[in-house]
């Protein structure tokens, strides 16, 4: 597997081609990055040597996007990629061009997208070539389209949020004509395929400034097309998905359902009647504020945090229309299937339900020591081992008052439940391997919520306390033993297993034995 390369072995490259009678030098971000004195993670080059040539010089070489002038030289399982100089003959599809011609360098800058990344460097001689004003603009600290912006973002829609992710990255303003054009052009985003999207706004929700870059796709307007479902626009729901995303993906299966039955219904989503769909949008860029500053976060977490609002079905068709992994989606649809139960599990007995406390919007918790604990327990949650048990899945009816548990006091009872759910509903919760992401988002959610952490302090203690080994147990009682018993395969049965491995995981029956003797009573009630 190749990794993108270091300083060193670019300059190799461009020695090799300077060598050889080309022009060579370092392109794009790289350079950008050089002279605001930031660590690149990868160097690109740019060469007047076709992909042709290019192939002729290295041992190792990728002809990947050569229609396009574009070579990927392999040095050492390191990978430049090495682009002819070019210029774009048109656009029809607002997304690649239609033809390529090779030109000189100072065509090459003016057909790239900001003037920040528009200028080149040659290594030997230690000198900027800059054709479109991009050092004036880092010193200005503005990201500003090269040449009319109109025709920049015609060229390539995603331009418009990547525009976004630089000036949140580097803190810089975007140029007044710039951001005009993205509000006019602002409703095409949705020509892009959902995949780029979402790997624009991965970057954008990795960075510590994730709600900055939130706030400004707002204000732009491009939030509007990207996520409908919080800001009401009449644009169709699966605008931007590419037919193979369509196909590829089918909606989460039901056995996922079955992992968490009728229960998780209750606290299905984080937010609450009567919030508007602007306010939820508000609501969950605080969350990723709070969580873009916590160290140990993933994209599965903040997508989450971003999404928890809307409920389930709403997040599986926006992480769908993303073409978003599998795993991707079915952490964002757990958590905000299961976003609100912080105030269920995290109930201290005889006390009354926590009430919401209004959070004005963008707005951040003081730094005192409550917040500074609060984001103590966020990243000890966040940077959990997860411990890989996978959840039952099985379903059935709510646990009910039987025999062997009709005697139990109050204080007994307690030893069974947390909060005021039962163990079993919590166990289902410890078994998934979200878990970890489901306890950091009920720590932000609760304190946006209350200004403090009491209820997940008491869920983190509570799980603590778990032996791992009990956590999701092989059953005490199978459906053979069933069978053994006289009944006969179907829907009761799958209700006995079922409520038996209920009070297995509310530890009511502790052994074989006990289980047994419940199963023989059930199956005597039922023939």
């Amino acid at each position: 597997m190749s990794h993108a390369a270091d300083r060193q072995i670019a300059l190799m490259v461009v020695r090799v081609l300077r060598e050889a009678g080309f022009d060579a030098y370092f392109a794009g971000g790289c350079v950008r990055d050089m002279l605001m004195g930031v660590e690149s993670a990868d160097y690109d080059v740019a060469t007047s040597a076709t992909p042709d040539q290019v192939g002729k010089l290295f041992r190792h070489v990728l002809r990947v996007g050569a229609a396009f002038g574009v070579a990927v030289v392999i040095v050492k399982r390191k990978k430049v990629e090495v682009t002819t100089f070019r210029s774009d003959v048109s656009y029809t599809d607002g997304r690649r061009p239609d033809a390529v011609r090779f030109s000189t360098p100072q065509e090459d800058a003016s057909r790239r997208d900001f003037t920040i990344n528009g200028m080149f460097f040659d290594p030997l001689a230690d000198r900027v070539i800059d054709y479109v004003g991009g050092q004036d603009d880092l010193r200005a600290r503005v990201v500003r389209t090269i040449g009319l912006p109109d025709e920049r973002f015609g060229e390539d829609y995603l331009r418009m949020l990547r525009a976004v992710r630089f000036a949140t990255r580097f803190d810089f303003a975007l140029d007044a004509a710039t951001a005009d054009a993205i509000r006019r052009h602002a409703a095409k985003i949705t020509s892009i395929s959902g995949e780029r999207i979402l790997d624009e706004l991965t970057k954008m929700l990795l960075h510590p400034r994730a709600a900055d870059a939130l706030a400004m796709l707002a204000d732009l307007r491009l939030a509007h097309y990207i996520l409908p479902e919080f800001h009401g626009t009449d644009e169709p729901c699966d605008a931007g998905v590419s037919p193979a995303c369509r196909e590829g993906f089918q909606p989460l299966p039901s056995a996922e359902e079955k992992k968490f039955p009728s229960f998780s219904d209750q606290a299905h989503g984080s937010h609450n009647a009567g919030e508007t769909p602007a306010s939820c949008f508000h609501a969950a860029v605080a969350r990723v504020k709070f969580l873009a500053a916590t160290p140990g976060r993933d994209q599965r977490l903040m997508l989450a945090a971003l999404l928890a609002d809307l409920d389930s079905a709403a997040v599986e068709t926006i992480t769908r229309r993303w073409g978003a992994s599998n795993e991707v989606r079915r952490s964002a649809w757990f958590v905000a299937k299961h976003g609100a139960a912080w105030r269920d599990f995290g109930r201290s007995t005889g006390v009354p339900p926590v009430s919401r406390m209004g959070v004005s919007p963008m707005q951040m918790p003081p730094d005192d020591q409550t917040s500074a604990s609060s984001r103590n327990a966020i990243e000890t949650s966040v940077s959990c081992a997860e411990h890989g048990q996978d959840a039952r899945a099985t379903h059935g009816r709510d646990a009910r008052v039987t025999p062997h548990n009709a005697g139990e006091t109050p204080a007994s009872r307690a030893a069974h439940v947390v909060g005021d759910r039962p163990m079993w509903q919590f166990k289902r919760l410890l078994a998934d391997e979200d878990w970890p992401r489901l306890l950091a988002f009920w720590r932000v959610q609760e304190h946006l919520t209350t200004g403090g952490h009491a209820c997940t302090d008491r869920i983190a203690a509570r799980a603590a306390a778990i032996d791992v080994a009990r956590i999701a147990p092989p059953p005490l009682v199978t459906g053979d033993d069933l069978k053994s018993l006289g009944l006969p395969p179907g829907r009761r049965m799958g209700e006995i297993l079922e409520a038996l491995y209920r009070d297995q995981l509310d530890e009511r029956l502790t052994t074989r034995e006990q289980a047994l003797v419940e199963a023989r009573r059930k199956c005597a009630d039922t023939m």
